[in-house]
């Protein structure tokens, strides 16, 4: 996910200096420019929202829902919209004009069609794909209206073609995109804290990326000791983590019974826990172990 916030930054950085050197230019285009990387730049507030439990989710969130249900929706979405487009022009087209002049202008007359005024003044409400496209997406947010000219001449089968319209796109695909973003929304809040971890190491990792190389070295978390020694004698150092072994399926229980022992009774460094080291099945186990050995002994 992180390459995608990238991707966003260099888009908002190109954008920036575009609308710098337009301004530069005198170019008055720089200012859409500028309005887009300010845009861009308040959505990229997002990317230092992974480090919080209760904020970064919504990041995923957004980002798997944009990716995987939008686009899609979107791609199914524009063939209807462009089927019902051309349709819908294509019916405009074929105004009715109540009295045709006869002579020499006939053929312009009859080709002006939706795009001249008829006697009343009105014009055809579909006069080119991106206008009818702009009006079907009225329906499809639930804003459109069905008023119609008169002078259409197919004016039943515009209306049917508008219903159908709303029923495919209206109350199917958003529907369907509704139900789809709930799937991806309850699979994501899940795996919240897992998701929620993760973003937070990658956030720390990006941290100590940014610090200066004299500071690397010291924030080195372990303890560089000795192992042994190499084949041309040198001493083997090796950066060392201290782990212990903890029962998890009784660890609220015995967290609090965590002891160490002296260094010289069982070894350097090392840590026992009795409560989480003798359960009852294994006492039972080492005594029945140890009873055969007690038999040789007494023999």
């Amino acid at each position: 996910m992180d390459s995608y916030f990238e991707i966003l930054f260099l888009v908002q950085a190109l954008l920036t200096v575009l609308s710098q050197v337009l301004c530069f230019l005198a170019v008055e285009w720089h200012l859409p420019l500028l309005v887009s990387s300010l845009v861009l730049g308040w959505l990229n507030l997002l990317y230092y929202t992974r480090g919080l439990q209760h904020t970064g989710i919504y990041s995923v969130m957004i980002q798997k829902v944009i990716l995987r249900d939008l686009l899609r929706f979107l791609l199914v979405y524009l063939v209807f919209l462009f089927g019902f487009a051309v349709a819908l022009v294509s019916l405009s087209r074929e105004a009715w004009v109540p009295q045709v002049p006869t002579g020499p202008n006939v053929t312009e007359a009859v080709q002006s069609g939706a795009g001249q005024h008829d006697e009343e003044g009105s014009t055809a409400p579909y006069r080119g794909i991106l206008d009818a496209s702009l009006e079907l997406f009225k329906f499809t947010i639930g804003m459109g209206e069905l008023a119609f000219q008169d002078q259409l001449r197919f004016r039943g089968v515009v209306l049917l073609l508008l219903l159908a319209y709303v029923l495919l796109t209206y109350i199917l695909l958003l529907n369907m995109l509704i139900a789809l973003m709930s799937e991806t929304v309850n699979s994501v809040a899940t795996d919240s804290w897992s998701i929620w971890k993760l973003q937070k190491a990658i956030s720390v990792l990006e941290m100590e990326k940014g610090y200066w190389w004299c500071r690397r070295k010291k924030q080195r978390a372990g303890v560089l000791l000795t192992v042994g020694t190499r084949p041309d004698g040198s001493p083997d150092e090796r950066w060392c983590f201290r782990v212990e072994e903890v029962n998890w399926a009784a660890w609220e229980q015995t967290l609090p019974t965590v002891c160490e022992e002296p260094s010289g009774s069982s070894g350097a460094g090392t840590m026992k826990n009795p409560a989480l080291t003798s359960q009852p099945g294994e006492e039972s186990a080492s005594e029945g172990d140890q009873l055969p050995l007690q038999l040789l002994e007494s023999h």
